[in-house]
Formats: structure tokens, sequence, C-alpha cells
């Protein structure tokens, strides 16, 4: 499919300041210095040799325009990310500005207990003077997609914005460094928050339509010219589109937007992350500066996708791709820092507001509602959200953002992604041939076959979490057990293709796609009778069978880890999310058997599960110092290993404890292992993952 525009330059938006004989701009170093500046771009070579790399800065308005103070960023080492939203908001508009109307009206959805919910209900009956009846409601309406009008600020806003603007375009990289990692990304990428096809054309329309103006050297005057239509374009509403073609000509070509762009360094960084071993080598080659180092070049793409997204924040823009920009820099960032880092947790909370904020959760099924793109992109967007939120919930045994008892929103239809960018009738086609559940029949998995079975369990583990975090009231035995017949029957419910006991694919993609299932529904039942033995003190025996699953698929993602090569730098996540919790079941089992042998005693086979815990032990001493939970990775080591040292041995002196040789961990001492209450099934949150000497986030390279 072709780019929307053939066009190599971008006009711009409005008289734009030069110098005098039109001349270019010089930095602002340069120009008080009164010297001649080379104007290259994001630091000129007179600053770059005088070591002043983060006092060069290029400013559009006259000698009044003042910069603000330095930063340490490398995006800007000028403009703080925040001074554009908190720039003086009484200074007068401009002439360019649009003159807000009596009431702006907004993108933000207002649910039926709001201010304007009465009004809304009567229809007609309440116009807005200088409305006709058409447009009543429009004052209020939930349902409304314009965007509140922006005054565009001279002076300060404008400049810093625009000057903001102006460094995240130069800091894009190379376009052959970003078709080679879009090819990495269309070969591997599993993409869950957006869309991969729009992604991939979108990364296309933007070398096609600005390439010209974003060759080496950059000019400022040129990046100027792209960053006002960018902005231009993002404070304009993103339209609801019926077809593929509308979809992507609403965000591509000469309508880009900073959200988009956002979305785009966001995926540069992820692969970036992702390359295996050899490519990490190979890929620094054709960087520069920084960037020769992997993880630098990460970090830049993190920040300047929070530029794009302080821009977006700055104009008060609400839309469906600024949430994907949001958790795609969630993602980003949690790569970097690890998944415990509280600033993850926080960004968790910004996209559940920005869900609901938008009204996604509240788009109750209609009869015989068209399929449209837009429609099903926000479905995909809130079940994924949705799905997250639980698995970040469980993974930190903190109350969930979202819960199901708000959610009105109808599953996506598991339709292929490329049948999302099609025309509307082959739209109506697909939606026809799935089944009354809305599943595929052609026994394939896509990406949307995915959400919707997360989507499922996701459900059942929200009503999990009620029970297990809440308080007393919140329990309830015969809902547990009603909690446990509906997961169970969540397995009939699926195409017999992604059901737990039919795991066989033809690629590795996808044999990949549904061993992720089966975790998360095995995680599932393993919730839901952990709380059964906490709260109803009921019998542990299904709980350890969950667990020895569990266990055995966790090791088996190593043993086999030459067939999930691609999907290595997943392999703490796999460890921490579903290995351990398991671990410490079973563990905490072999414990209690070996201190009370003549009590009675659930089954567990010990030679199965201490060679399987033998094994995690070596995946755990094996996932690389540089990856995410690295350091979480290495202080669960130390308490495993010593438990089966336990369990075979006995009781050793502190003397003759091995040390391990993982460079990411430290050993425990006798104390704090002799603190430890290994009885206890509690005993995991015994351990404070986040402080002390066994967590190291660093990934140094």
């Amino acid at each position: 499919m072709s780019t929307n525009s053939s066009a190599t330059t971008v006009p711009p938006m409005q008289s734009q300041p030069r110098r005098r004989k039109r001349k270019d701009q010089a930095c602002e170093p340069c120009r008080k210095a009164k010297t001649r500046c080379d104007h290259t771009i994001p630091i000129c070579l007179r600053c770059q040799r005088k070591g002043a790399a983060a006092k060069c800065i290029y400013l559009t308005s006259g000698p009044n325009a003042r910069a603000s103070s330095p930063h340490t960023s490398s995006l800007d080492g000028q403009i703080n990310l925040h001074d554009v939203n908190n720039s003086e908001a009484n200074a007068a508009t401009s002439p360019i500005a649009t003159p807000a109307p009596p009431f702006a009206s907004s993108a933000a959805f207002f649910g039926p207990t709001s201010f304007s919910a009465s009004f809304l209900e009567h229809g007609n009956d309440f116009v807005a003077e200088g409305e006709t009846s058409g447009d009543s409601g429009s004052m209020l309406s939930p349902n409304s997609t314009t965007p509140t009008s922006v005054n565009v600020y001279p002076g300060d806003k404008q400049t810093l914005r625009l000057s903001l603007g102006v460094k995240i375009l130069s800091q894009l990289p190379t376009q052959a460094t970003c078709e080679e990692l879009m090819e990495t990304y269309k070969a591997k990428g599993l993409e869950y928050a957006f869309h991969q096809p729009t992604i991939l054309y979108c990364m296309k329309s933007l070398w096609t339509t600005f390439g010209h103006n974003l060759k080496h050297p950059r000019k400022v005057e040129k990046l100027q010219d792209i960053a006002q239509l960018l902005t231009r374009n993002t404070t304009q509403p993103l339209e609801d589109a019926e077809d593929g073609r509308a979809w992507l000509s609403s965000m591509s070509g000469q309508r880009f937007r900073w959200e988009i762009l956002g979305i785009l360094f966001c995926v540069l960084g992820w692969v970036a992350a992702k390359l295996k071993s050899k490519e990490q080598e190979t890929f620094p080659e054709a960087q520069f500066g920084n960037r020769n180092h992997r993880f630098s070049f990460i970090l830049e793409m993190l920040e300047c996708a929070e530029g794009c997204l302080n821009i977006c924040s700055g104009l008060d823009v609400g839309n469906i791709l600024l949430v994907s920009l949001l958790w795609k820099i969630n993602t980003l960032e949690s790569l970097c820092t690890g998944d415990t880092s509280l600033k993850t947790w926080r960004r968790q909370g910004e996209i559940v507001s920005a869900v609901t904020g938008l009204g996604f959760h509240h788009r109750p099924h209609q009869p015989n509602m068209p399929v449209s793109t837009t429609l099903e992109m926000k479905r995909r967007v809130f079940a994924a959200t949705f799905s997250n939120d639980k698995t970040l919930s469980v993974f930190a045994g903190r109350p969930p953002s979202l819960s199901h008892r708000y959610n009105a929103c109808p599953l996506p239809l598991d339709l292929p992604d490329e049948i999302l960018l099609a025309d509307k009738q082959t739209l109506q086609e697909a939606a026809q041939n799935l089944d009354s559940d809305g599943w595929s029949t052609d026994m394939t998995i896509s990406t949307a076959s995915r959400i919707r079975a997360y989507m499922l369990y996701a459900m059942i583990m929200d009503e999990v979490l009620e029970m297990s975090l809440g308080n007393d009231a919140q329990f309830s035995e015969a809902r547990l057990l009603d909690i446990r017949r509906r997961n169970d029957e969540i397995q009939e419910k699926l195409p017999p293709w992604l059901r737990i006991s039919n795991v066989t694919s033809s690629s590795n993609s996808l044999e990949w796609m549904q061993t992720a299932l089966k975790f998360v529904g095995l995680q599932c039942s393993f919730l839901i009778e952990q709380a059964f033995v906490k709260r109803a003190k009921g019998d542990c025996q299904r709980l350890l069978d969950v667990s020895r699953q569990l266990l055995a698929m966790t090791v088996s993602i190593w043993t086999a880890k030459d067939h999930f090569l691609s999907y290595f730098s997943d392999n703490d996540w796999v460890i921490m999310c579903y290995g351990i919790p398991s671990a410490g079941v079973i563990c905490v089992e072999l414990l209690n058997q070996m201190e009370a042998p003549h009590l009675p005693q659930s089954y567990l086979p010990r030679s199965e599960v201490i060679q399987n815990l033998s094994l995690l032990v070596g995946f755990l001493d094996w996932v690389r110092p540089t990856a995410p939970n690295a350091g979480l990775c290495g202080r669960m080591l130390q308490i495993i290993k010593r438990t089966l040292d336990k369990i075979l041995d006995g009781p050793t002196p502190s003397s003759a404890l091995p040390r391990t040789n993982n460079a990411a961990s430290t050993p425990m001492t006798d104390a704090e292992y002799g603190s430890m209450q290994l009885d206890d099934l509690d005993w995991l949150n015994t351990i404070d993952w986040t402080t002390g000497p066994f967590v190291d986030f660093r990934m140094d390279q």
C-alpha cells in the first residue's frame, strides 16, 4: 500500500521567523558570542570543541526568547521537558491562535453520574445558545471527539515546544538504522499494545514524506517545519476510521502526529533491547556518539518518546495513539529499570487513567453494530490494558487499578492484523466468517486471539485478587468455588488450538504465543488454589499439582532455549512471574514433609520436583546480568539453592555453604536465611526484593 503523500518537503504552517537575509539561525552560544555557527544539528561543532554541548540550543524567536535552565538529558541539554507545560499560562495569545469557543468540547468521556448526565438524557430538550437542535449536547456530550482548542502562546511556551520538537527530530536515527531495526521487528516482534502493520507503514511513511528534510546534516529550519506540521496535526482530533485506508491516512504522510512518532521511537528502543548477542556486536558500528553503546541508544529512544508524550500532554491530546504511546513508554522503561520500579507502577496508573478517561471501558455491544478499524483497535487496547493491569498487580501483590465491575467493553474480534487494514467490505465479510463467539475458525493464532484469551483469564484474576488482596468482607468460599468452576470452563470456550492440552505449531512465534497462553492459564489456576489454601484453609493438593506444572514449564523454556532463542530476553520475566511462586510452594511442602514425616502428606514426587528445582537454579544462574530483573533472579537463586541444600543434605555449617558465581547476586548470611519462615506459605512475602545488595538494575554493555 503506498503512502499518502509523495511530497518530500513540508509546507510551513505559518511564516517562520528568520534572521536577516534569510540566513540559518545560529545557536544561542554562537549568537551571543557573535561568532560564526555551522548550524550542525543537534550540537554545532564549535560548542562540541568548547565542551558546551549542554548549552547549544537553537531558538526561532528573536533575542527576547530565553532558554530554560540546563538539563542533563541527552535529548536536550538545555530544555527541561516539563518547562513546556509549566510556562506562563497568562501570556497573551498570538494572532495565529484559534479563539476558544464559549464551551470548548473535549475528547474526554463522561459517564452516567457526570455533571451533564441529566441534561444529556433528555436529548434535544436542552440546547445551548447558538446551537441547533442537531448539535444538542455537544457542549457536554460524552461522545464528543473534538479536542479542547489549543491557544498558541508566543515567547517561552511556543518556543520551548518548537525547540523540543526540533531536538526530538534531530535525535531520530538514520533511515538505514530505522529500516534495519524494523526488519528485525517485523520478523520477531509480537505486538500486543498496538498494531504491527500500522507501525511498519508509518515508519515507511515517515521517511517517504520527510526523508529529504531528515538527511544529514539536518538543518534547524527544515526540522522546524516538520515540528510545526506535527504539532498542528496533533491538535486536530483523530477521526474514527471505518476501514484501513482511513485509519492509516489519519496518522501518516502530511497528517503525521507526535503520538505516532513517539510510538516509533519506543519500537526502535524495544527492538534494540531485544537484539541477540551477535546482533548487538554489529549494531553499534553504524551509530554515532554515545549511541555506540546499545543501552545509551535505548535510553535516547526512551527520552525522545517521553519528549513526544510531553508535547502531546501540553496540547491536551487524548486518543488511542496516546494510550499506546503511554503503554510503550512504560514497557521500554521496564526493560531498563525492571518490573519492580515504582515508576513503572505509576505509569501503569497513567495508562488506566487515559483508557477510562477516553471511555474505552464503556462501549457496550450494540446489535448489528458495523465493524470498523478504529472500534477494533480501541477494543484491543482496552483488553490489553486490562490484562496487563492484572499481571502487574499479581507480580507486585498490589490492588489492580481497573476493576471488572466497570468493564462494559466487548472482546475484540479474532481478526488477523492485516484484515484491519482492508477495505470496509472485506472487513465486514471477515467478521461474518467468525463463529458466534467471535473466534476465528481457520485454526490460526493472531494477536487478537492472544488478547481475547488473556482477557478471559484477566477477568477471573481480577475476582481472585479481590479476595486475595481485599479485606475479609470480600472473601467467600462459595464465591471462590464458583470462580474455580468458571476458570475451568474457560478452556471449553477457547478454540481447540488454544487450549492448554494442545500446544503444537508449525512456527516458533506461534508456539511461543501458545506457550504464553498456557502460562497465563496455569497462573490463573495457581492464584485460585493459593487463595483457597490461604483463605479457606483447604487442601493443598491441587495447588501442588498446578505448581508442578508451572515449574516444569518454566524450566522447559531453558532446556529448549535454542528453540525459543528469539524470545530469550523474556526469560527473567518468565522465571519471576511463574517459576518462583510455584517453586516457593514446592519448597515449603518438601520442607514440611522432611520435618514432619509422621503427619499425613500430600502427593509430591520428590525426584521430579528436585530435578526441576535444580534446573531452575541453573536457569536463574544463566539469566544475563543485563536483564531487567537480573538482580531479583540472583537473589532468588540463593534462596532456592540453600533450600535444596537443606532438603538434600540437612543443615550445614555456614563455612561449608557454597558461594554462587552469579555476578548479579550476593550470598545471604546465615542470619538472613535462618530468619525466613520456610514452613509458611507466605515465605516469599518476607523477602524484600527491591532493597539491599541483591538488586542491581544496571544494564552495562
